[in-house]
């Protein structure tokens, strides 16, 4: 930080500052890189025309990945629907599995209440 910029304690007008100066030297461009691929691979380049004349024939489109995430948006979603079902079902069968075992503790109870009173009683 200059002494300048501590002086005026405002750093947007320093950064400014400090870009128009700038402007007045000549920067240098960057280098660009440029690399020349050294293997070529024949058998890769015919599959690849090969897909594109099928495609072009049988008019597919390739899929741009708007498609693929609004393909796994709904199939996400479905996959929930499913779980939620599955999820409720599974209460359901829960709670008249429940019901089932009282029913049948509450009868055995009630018709053999002397004997399992006189059996605790021992």
């Amino acid at each position: 930080r200059s002494l300048f910029c501590s002086e005026m304690g405002n750093e947007t007008f320093c950064k400014q500052s400090k870009k128009r100066l700038m402007g007045f030297f000549k920067q240098q461009e960057y280098r660009r890189f440029d690399l020349k691929p050294r293997y070529w691979d024949p058998q890769k380049e015919e599959r690849e025309k090969r897909e594109r004349r099928i495609k072009a024939e049988l008019n597919i489109q390739s899929e741009d990945y708007s498609e693929i995430r609004t393909k796994f948006r709904a199939n996400y979603n479905k996959l929930k629907t499913q779980r939620k079902k599955t999820r409720g079902s599974y209460v359901l069968r829960l709670f008249m599995i429940l019901m089932l075992l009282l029913l049948m503790a509450y009868y055995l109870f009630s018709k053999y209440a002397d004997r399992i009173i006189e059996w605790l009683g021992e």
